[in-house]
């Protein structure tokens, strides 16, 4: 896929963690998936 990282920006938690010359560009989304499900959870039961 032509992926490259940068790994010091993934250990900094930037927000792009893609090299400059990666053919496409990765960024991080914070996500906080235990909730999601938690909600979803929730939902499935009380219906």
């Amino acid at each position: 896929l032509g992926v490259v990282l940068e790994e010091r920006a993934n250990d900094i938690h930037a927000e792009i963690i893609s090299r400059p010359e990666s053919k496409v560009e990765v960024r991080v989304i914070a996500t906080d998936e235990e909730s999601v499900v938690a909600r979803h959870s929730r939902k499935v039961m009380q219906a």
